[in-house]
């Protein structure tokens, strides 16, 4: 599967916004996340980057394509909302030697760490930082979406992901 995507990225490198020109050399972070969550990650990187210029979701089995097919259609709906600037842009959806794979762009974010005191503790004023920015990006994910979005997804479409 990757010699499959690599040889699409250097056909398709004009997908990628935050690629200028063609690479030279595409480089892959795997990340396996969770066996229940039923994909691998893969960060792309091109020649000297620092920051991945992509990212590429496959499943790990045929049966978990319908997922992938569905975040594909939620992350374009959610493109025309206000919360654009937070959720990856969705790029392609292939499938490679069989692998269903889909690709999006990269989001640069901080990191919300939060340390903790001796005992073990969180230090609560920035945890409560953190917890207020979620929650407010599920109210405003709420709102986007508490009437159907179009002919196709409805709020109850989205909330089975």
């Amino acid at each position: 599967m990757i010699s499959s995507l690599r040889r699409y990225i250097y056909s398709n490198w004009k997908k990628f916004p935050s690629l200028k020109k063609a690479p030279e050399n595409v480089d892959f972070l795997g990340i396996a996340g969770s066996i229940e969550g039923g994909t691998t990650t893969f960060l792309l990187f091109n020649d000297s980057m620092k920051f991945p210029f992509g990212v590429v979701r496959s499943a790990r089995h045929t049966f978990f394509k319908e997922d992938l097919e569905r975040e594909w259609g939620i992350l374009g709906i959610l493109k025309s909302t206000s919360l654009r600037a937070s959720v990856p842009s969705p790029l392609f959806y292939e499938v490679f030697t069989g692998v269903p794979a889909l690709g999006e762009s990269a989001l640069q974010g901080v990191p919300m760490q939060v340390g903790s005191r001796s005992d073990g503790v969180p230090i609560i004023p920035l945890a409560r930082s953190h917890f207020r920015s979620a929650l407010d990006w599920i109210v405003a994910l709420h709102r986007e979406t508490e009437r159907p979005l179009g002919k196709e997804i409805s709020h109850g479409q989205i909330m089975k992901i």
